[in-house]
């Protein structure tokens, strides 16, 4: 393990320890190798290699549940640093409806929450006060299905969800507009 992981670290610019499976322990600490027989290592050492491995020679360890796993998980590594772009972690999840499918106040909800500040109730309150969401699009559908890889069912899918009010009520256009109602004035 001390030599394959000297020249991990030295000769590969990606370095991954895989573990396959779970380590399991006998009550007294010692590793379990198979079913039968007790290995030296205990539990304290099998966590002082993994510590090293990540922290002195600077190697990921991750770890499969199984042998299909393990395959599967290589395939991933493959297609993930075949792609241009990484981008996980600046998504964030989709509007979610009550029932899987979002409705109008779903998506409301989700877009005034991506705005600092406003959480679950105060966007709630200002979809109740204002009838909808006090914003628009600023383009027709036909500006907007222009863009690369957004058909015309999107993009009108998308103009609708922010013209359709979850209730009664007019939606106001404009962040100067809600600012002036959340003012008084």
């Amino acid at each position: 393990m001390a030599r394959l992981t000297t020249l991990l670290a030295k000769h590969c610019p990606f370095r991954l320890l895989l573990c396959e499976g779970k380590f399991r322990y006998y009550p007294d600490g010692r590793l379990v190798v198979d079913h039968k027989s007790p290995m030296r290592f205990t539990r304290r050492q099998i966590r002082g290699i993994l510590f090293d491995v990540r922290f002195v020679t600077n190697i990921d360890v991750d770890y499969t549940d199984d042998l299909d796993d393990t395959v599967n998980y290589i395939r991933w590594i493959v297609d993930s640093m075949n792609r241009s772009k990484h981008h996980a972690l600046f998504n964030r999840p989709s509007a979610v409806g009550a029932w899987i499918t979002p409705k109008a106040k779903d998506i409301h909800l989700w877009v005034l929450q991506a705005f600092p500040g406003i959480g679950p109730t105060l966007a709630d309150n200002i979809i109740e006060y204002f009838g909808g969401i006090p914003l628009k699009w600023t383009c027709s559908v036909d500006e907007l299905q222009r863009v690369a890889r957004l058909s015309r069912e999107r993009a009108k899918y998308l103009i609708d969800a922010f013209s359709t009010a979850p209730s009664e009520g007019s939606a106001l256009t404009s962040l100067e507009q809600l600012k002036q109602r959340l003012r008084g004035k």
